[in-house]
């Protein structure tokens, strides 16, 4: 009765990124989709394999190459299936044709697409767009048609290289909505919408079921692997045997069976050649290849490459090539563990990770900090969606942002297993160490952190780094849902003989109790880190520091409650390197020593019509908040900046080639 997040990892001696959810090198498609879309809250229904095509008898390795022209998200080789979902008389429905798909199709018309609806469908609006909010490039309106059976509709709309949404809107007499899908999970490849917009993701269940005929040119290769995630950014002692691992996805129409790596570090090749179980198109290959770290300190460019699959080159090479790099270091400060956990007062399982924050809050006091990102309840903080966003499910976590797994088993199926997972990430190599402090104005309107950011190698260009500050609080009361309670006992299969010890104090819980929550999470400045909060060079040895104001949240309770978190992070991959904790109004400097701090005297202030900055040799800029410059001007004394009629949140950023102070400001 367990329910475990299956997520794939190499635990090979250095942990791959996460880099689909959370590397910003990655290419994401059609942006304004994922912003758009919330993590679906409510199951699929009435799951059942559906009677719409039989899977034939298939022999040998070309029984199960694929149409080169046809385009879909699904699984050709695997069955579909019907679900339902509690949506009366209006439901939307699309799936995300990302870059890598479009691109291989890019100047090929659509001529035909199948799909299928279900029972008390009455009619339904098949269309193509660019993000979900924008006008249809393609639509058309059908009425005539068999429920739960697939058929075909004529379509003329063009592929370019850009992402692209399909999907239907179907409307009728249905208490439940219906729709069908194959069991293939995808980024955004299942989103539905519901009569009153709301677009929810349900990509983890599988895909939408369509497929698209088209005609042109283009259309995939016979041999063809994209490399899909790569370890962006990693670390390692020098001389020690790591290993480069990374993710390939088969978009060819042949079956993989084997290929060939080329990895270039420290001038040096290294050629790998991998045998694998049949990969089908679609389907995912793990890689891992062994190398060892330079001897000598540094930063090295590492670069991978798929050269060969099935002994022939790569029918489309323009994704088969990544460039890495690896830091190589001669010694390693102690490594924080940071736990991001996804939670919510009515996840009924969601108490286990309650309990294993508990467990490493005691096991260690002094390495461990836990931010509770609350969904859907009173607790949540807008500013962390961005990364809520990218939850695999309830509850799970992000162990500094390395790897996602369940808060209290782990990646494995043993009893409080996430020890098992802190340990491996509290031992990763890193090279810097983070203090911070803070303070709250007197009227208690605003909060200022600083940060204090010290590394044992130089750095010449910190922008490689940014810092993130995020608010936790303690002692809030809410009522949490409880599935391990003995009232649940018949429907979960828990009962006290069976329960771990450390759930076991849910079982005499009720099904709904009153209880306290601690470090939940009231705001995160900024999700992906704070754009250009660092800059310029460090030597080895000193600190880099940087101060950032913010309005006070709303949401606070109680100020005595909480605490400041700074994270610094790897800009390329969102890795947190480092990490400390203090209450708000004090000072936690004790891992990195004594440091010079700041010795930038900046004041950024509003009135009306304007900024003003106080500052000495320094350069003012000023940013929407999406990062959009709006002004920038040297300040040497007192400099005024007019508003020019902005409203909203703008981001005032000043710095002197050393050190930065940041500002949001509420006009």
């Amino acid at each position: 009765m367990k329910k475990f997040l299956l997520i794939p990892l190499l635990l090979c001696g250095m942990l791959a990124v996460n880099a689909q959810p959370l590397s910003k090198l990655q290419k994401f498609c059609a942006k304004a989709v994922t912003e758009d879309v919330q993590k679906a809250q409510t199951p699929l229904t009435g799951i059942q394999k559906a009677q719409l095509q039989m899977k034939k008898s298939r022999a040998s390795l070309e029984d199960y190459a694929v149409n080169p022209k046809e385009l879909t998200n699904n699984d050709p080789f695997g069955g579909v299936y019907y679900a339902q979902l509690d949506i009366a008389n209006t439901m939307s429905v699309g799936t995300l044709y990302t870059t890598d798909m479009a691109e291989r199709f890019s100047g090929n018309k659509i001529t035909a697409i199948y799909s299928a609806v279900g029972t008390g469908v009455q009619s339904a609006t098949f269309w193509i767009k660019k993000s979900l909010n924008g006008e249809s490039l393609w639509e058309t309106t059908i009425t005539d048609f068999t429920p739960n059976k697939i058929f075909g509709l004529e379509c003329d709309y063009t592929i370019d290289d850009e992402a692209f949404i399909l999907g239907y809107t179907i409307k009728g007499n249905f208490t439940q909505g219906s729709l069908f899908f194959t069991e293939n999970p995808g980024k955004l490849s299942m989103i539905v919408a519901d009569e009153n917009g709301n677009w929810m993701d349900y990509s983890s269940n599988g895909s939408t079921f369509f497929v698209c005929e088209t005609e042109g040119e283009a259309g995939l290769q016979q041999n063809d692997l994209a490399i899909t995630d790569a370890s962006i950014s990693d670390r390692a002692m020098v001389g020690a045997n790591t290993n480069i691992v990374g993710q390939l996805t088969n978009y060819g129409s042949y079956p993989v069976v084997s290929f060939k790596t080329k990895v270039v570090l420290d001038d040096k090749e290294i050629i790998s050649e991998h045998e694998v179980d049949t990969t089908l198109h679609r389907g995912i290959i793990e890689f891992s290849i062994p190398a060892t770290a330079p001897a000598t300190p540094g930063c090295y460019a590492r670069n991978i490459e798929v050269i060969e699959v099935n002994g022939a080159a790569d029918g489309f090479p323009n994704d088969n090539k990544v460039k890495t790099q690896l830091l190589a270091l001669s010694e390693s400060y102690p490594r924080k563990v940071v736990m991001e956990e996804f939670t919510g007062t009515w996840c009924g399982w969601c108490p286990r990770g309650m309990a294993a924050i508990e467990k490493l809050q005691s096991d260690y006091p002094n390495d461990f900090i836990a931010i509770g990102v609350h969904a859907s309840d009173n607790f949540e903080a807008e500013t962390y969606y961005p990364i809520l966003n990218t939850a695999a499910g309830f509850p799970s976590a992000l162990i500094n942002r390395v790897v996602e797994a369940d808060p209290y088993y782990g990646l494995s199926e043993n009893n409080y297993g996430i020890k098992e997972l802190v340990e491996l990430v509290k031992e990763l190599p890193t090279e810097a160490q983070i203090g911070v402090s803070s303070k709250l104005s007197a009227d208690k309107s605003e909060i200022e952190f600083s940060s204090y950011s010290r590394f044992n190698i130089s750095v010449d260009n910190m922008s490689a780094y940014v810092i993130a500050y995020a608010l936790i609080e303690d002692g809030l009361m809410g009522v949490q849902t409880n599935y391990y309670s003995k009232s649940m006992a018949s429907q979960t299969g828990f009962t006290e003989a069976n329960l771990p010890a450390e759930l076991l104090p849910f079982y005499n819980q009720a099904s709904s109790y009153f209880t306290t929550y601690n470090d939940v999470a009231r705001g995160i400045y900024d999700a992906w880190g704070i754009e250009g909060s660092l800059s310029g060079t460090v030597q080895s040895g000193k600190a880099k520091a940087h101060t950032y104001t913010i309005p006070m949240p709303a949401e606070i309770q109680n100020p005595d409650n909480v605490s400041v978190v700074a994270m610094l992070m790897d800009a390329y991959t969102g890795e947190i390197i480092a990490a400390e904790k203090a209450k708000l109004g004090e000072e936690k400097l004790t891992a990195i020593g004594t440091i010079t701090k700041n010795e930038m005297n900046a004041d950024i202030a509003a009135t009306e019509g304007a900024v003003i900055v106080t500052a000495t040799n320094a350069t003012a800029k000023v940013y929407t908040i999406d990062g959009k410059l709006l002004a920038t001007q040297s300040v040497n004394g007192i400099a005024t900046i007019p508003t020019n009629g902005w409203s909203g949140t703008i981001i005032v950023r000043v710095e002197n080639g050393n050190d930065v102070v940041v500002k949001k400001i509420n006009l």
